[in-house]
């Protein structure tokens, strides 16, 4: 009830310094930003925050229960690391019987040991007016995001038992603690967001509003718009790949590849095992997982030696020159990072050329409007959210194709071809 008493003091605020403001005729578009910013925070206030009401208003019952109580079938424990390893991959049931209180909301505490696995789960439930099961929809447990772990539920009456079915994965560790029910959700009031929707309503109602935006794209105050568009997703990227952090036992491009390089060849310095070499057919994928035989994953195996089938040309012009000039190895996700931002630069300065070629007469707001769906819809940031040496793939392929078109294009538009541009010119 404090969280609500200081939300309803500060909007309270914000509407007397609007009626005083507006009774004091300050110019427009002062007034229209004090009024983004109290609008923005009533939507972080309740809307985005509306979970975190469910059981502010009535004193739920809570209840806890510990999974180790819960009997989960085919589970392998790890006592050194209390950890949980699934010996299947399939749906693995926790069910909870003599609840009998209401559910407003539950808390899984569980989740994966690996950064990339989270854990699907449904939840099938009984209340007063269904004494069989009826079941939600699939949800997600992610690690290191504790909100993931809640969900609120609108039930009728009292519940007597639930079952939570879970997805989980063959050989893969999870933690499993307790599940909650009626824990309260935390208000949390996300700076981070607020600040995103200002800055876009902000945006908008520039783009509206202001004559730059309306003439044709010209001059320099115009560019330095779209540098900052830039700088805003480089940052955005920045913080997508450092949230994601470095990704276990994801060294197969940049640092054995990079090893391999060192030693003046192109194969890994890892050798196949001796099963695999002397196998008659080492391509028959339903052999090698009967007969159990050890194989390096995101390899090609050929003539008794393992090689990387990602191409090498990343690793020739950023990741090996790092590790000769610095002595330590690059890791991929800040590969992922460097390719991410060059693919924003580039895809950038291509959209300018072909606006300076066909589109140059239309006004600036439109290129501008084009440069961020063009950007929001390249998948960088879906890439950026799993930087893996799947990524440097992805992203270093896509800066240098539009690399490419870019070299290209700006060479067909200048009076006379000039082949140099095509290798060497930005």
């Amino acid at each position: 009830m404090p969280i609500l008493a200081i939300i309803i003091l500060i909007v309270s605020i914000f509407l007397l310094i609007l009626l005083y403001l507006k009774k004091k005729k300050v110019p427009q578009h002062t007034y229209m930003i004090l009024k983004i910013v109290l609008i923005v925070i009533l939507l972080e206030s309740t809307i985005f925050n509306m979970n975190s009401y469910r059981t502010m208003f009535k004193n739920y019952e809570k209840k806890e229960y510990n999974f180790d109580n819960l009997n989960i079938e085919n589970l392998e424990y790890n006592e050194e690391k209390d950890t949980y390893t699934a010996t299947d991959t399939n749906w693995y049931s926790v069910e909870i019987d003599n609840i009998n209180t209401e559910i407003a909301t539950l808390k899984i505490n569980a989740e994966s040991v690996n950064v990339i696995d989270a854990i699907e789960y449904y939840v099938l439930y009984t209340d007063k007016t269904s004494a069989n099961y009826r079941g939600f929809e699939t949800r997600s447990i992610m690690k290191n995001n504790d909100k993931s772990r809640y969900s609120t539920y609108f039930l009728s009456g009292e519940s007597e038992k639930i079952t939570i079915n879970m997805y989980l994965g063959e050989g893969i560790e999870y933690k499993f603690d307790t599940i909650q029910i009626n824990e309260p959700i935390p208000f949390e009031f996300n700076f981070i967001r607020v600040d995103i929707l200002i800055l876009v309503a902000l945006f908008i109602y520039g783009i509206c509003n202001l004559e730059i935006f309306n003439k044709q794209y010209n001059s320099k105050s115009q560019r330095s718009i779209i540098c900052t568009i830039v700088g805003v997703f480089i940052i955005i990227s920045i913080f997508m790949v450092l949230s994601a952090g470095e990704i276990e036992n994801n060294e197969l491009y940049s640092k054995e590849l990079i090893q391999a390089l060192e030693n003046g060849q192109v194969y890994l310095l890892e050798n196949p095992s001796q099963e695999l070499i002397e196998m008659d057919n080492p391509y028959d994928f339903t052999e090698i997982r009967t007969e159990n035989i050890d194989v390096k994953h995101d390899t090609a195996y050929y003539n008794g030696k393992y090689y990387v089938y990602f191409g090498i040309l990343p690793a020739l012009i950023l990741f090996l020159p790092y590790k000769l000039i610095t002595g330590s190895y690059l890791t991929a996700n800040i590969g992922v990072l460097i390719f991410s931002i060059l693919s924003i630069i580039s895809l950038t300065k291509l959209l300018c050329l072909v606006w300076k070629k066909w589109f140059s007469n239309h006004s600036f707001k439109i290129l501008i409007l084009e440069l961020i769906t063009l950007l929001s819809g390249s998948l960088i940031f879906w890439v950026q959210a799993r930087p893996m040496m799947y990524e440097i793939a992805l992203t270093s392929g896509m800066f240098f194709v539009v690399l490419g078109v870019y070299f290209i294009l700006k060479s067909s538009m200048e009076n006379k071809f000039k082949y140099t541009n095509i290798c060497i010119r930005m």
